[in-house]
């Protein structure tokens, strides 16, 4: 695999945990009343000496919430 398909694998990747967590978003505003503005969603990837594996980890989630 190629650095640039690497690439393209983590921002697919990164799209499915959004969607994925927009799902449950829009079950918090509804049940809550709360308006979210924003969802961040951290993630690294490591690649092995000579490039054969990469890892990717959620590293970190940021969500803000109008009150």
């Amino acid at each position: 695999m190629t650095r640039a398909e690497m690439r393209n694998a983590k921002r697919q990747l990164e799209a499915a945990l959004l969607r994925a967590y927009q799902s449950e978003v829009t079950k918090f505003q509804e049940q809550t009343g709360l308006s979210v503005t924003s969802i961040e969603i951290g993630i690294t990837s490591t690649t092995t000496p000579g490039g054969g594996v990469e890892e990717s980890h959620v590293t970190g989630i940021h969500v803000m919430v109008c009150l």
